[in-house]
């Protein structure tokens, strides 16, 4: 388990689950009106523009997936797995549920 300063009781988690529940994927989702990893440990990424500090913006980290019940059969899936892209789709759902109009990663 791996636990950062923005791993918090009310942060936001896509987690995607194989038939047999384990877990194949995840993605965190945090408002930019609180902490979050890019306005306070990577703002040089930024170059210069201001830090994103509202609630229409929400960040995207921590995204991961795995899928080895469905290896790639082109080159086009490696990079885009229907794990990748699942999870990618809740968390867009997820936030914007919660007012978002951008998500930053």
């Amino acid at each position: 388990e791996e636990l950062d300063q923005f791993d918090k009781v009310d942060t936001a988690y896509v987690v995607a689950q194989d038939r047999e529940s384990n877990i194949i994927g995840c993605a965190r989702l945090l408002p930019t009106t609180q902490p979050y990893l890019l306005g306070e440990i990577f703002p040089q990424l930024l170059n210069g523009m201001p830090i994103p500090c509202s609630p229409e913006i929400w960040e995207l980290s921590r995204f991961s997936a795995v899928d080895f019940s469905n290896p790639p059969s082109s080159s086009s899936q490696a990079v885009s797995s229907p794990v990748s892209i699942a999870i990618l789709q809740e968390a867009i759902n997820f936030a914007r549920e919660q007012g978002a109009k951008q998500l930053h990663y």
